[in-house]
């Protein structure tokens, strides 16, 4: 099975595109009994995906991909790690192999901090992961996630003032919604999985909304991008966070 949008080759059953995220199904692949996919020369390996658990082949040299079963964007070594745990009980650090059952929880808490100190909010989180995964009892590590897992859910990708003829409006978009604060600070929080029909319009972004008699309209100068945004944040893509 290829993806029709790239041209990937897919296992048979894939729901969406590992190189270019496309959903799946109809016209979006083509199916050619018997074939298999062209010799790259690249080596495949095994990976369980972080989000749905489901066992894939990656390959090493990419940095990200995207899961065939649930549409969610992994990193490629966290999902290698992820099933060497699981399967083997190792897990790669750097270019070391480490037995997980022999793993310093120090040092990985280590790691963590460094991470979440550089504006790697993700890796850091992955770090308390890996601790958890080794003793969920750890409150160090159970404190470091759920604080960076709120920063996660509330990192601003975009924050724009929007000129009015009354007052400025602020526009900022976080990793599942769409905020609009009033100059005396009144916000209205619009959820990205409850808007239909996402698009631009004269220039300004609308859509429809539960409650609303008519389509919102906001105007602003990123409208374009954060509509990729959020076409992209409904298939489960979202990009990395960086406080740097």
């Amino acid at each position: 099975m290829f993806c029709i949008q790239c041209g990937t080759a897919l296992p048979d059953g894939a729901k969406f595109c590992v190189n270019c995220g496309a959903q799946l199904g109809g016209a979006s692949t083509i199916t050619a009994p018997g074939s298999v996919p062209a010799n790259t020369g690249t080596k495949f390996v095994d990976a369980k995906c972080t989000n749905c658990g489901a066992k894939l082949e990656v390959d090493p040299n990419m940095k990200k991909a995207v899961c065939s079963y649930c549409g969610a964007e992994f990193i490629v070594d966290q999902a290698i790690n992820n099933y060497n745990v699981q399967m083997t009980g190792n897990m790669n650090i750097g270019q070391a192999t480490i037995n997980v059952q022999g793993l310093d929880k120090g040092n990985l808490l280590v790691r963590a901090a460094s991470f979440e100190t550089s504006g790697d909010l993700e890796k850091a989180l992955d770090y308390y992961n890996r601790v958890l995964d080794i003793d969920y009892n750890d409150a160090e590590a159970q404190e470091g996630a759920s604080r960076l897992k709120e920063k996660i859910e509330n990192f601003l990708y975009f924050d724009e003032v929007v000129p009015g003829i009354f007052s400025n409006d602020k526009k900022q978009v976080r990793r599942q919604s769409l905020s609009i604060i009033d100059s005396k600070g009144k916000e209205e929080v619009y959820y990205f999985n409850n808007m239909k029909n996402p698009r631009i319009t004269m220039g300004v972004l609308q859509f429809e909304y539960p409650g609303k008699w008519a389509a919102v309209t906001i105007g602003g100068h990123k409208n374009e991008e954060i509509l990729n945004f959020i076409q992209n944040a409904l298939r489960g893509i979202i990009p990395p966070c960086r406080t740097m």
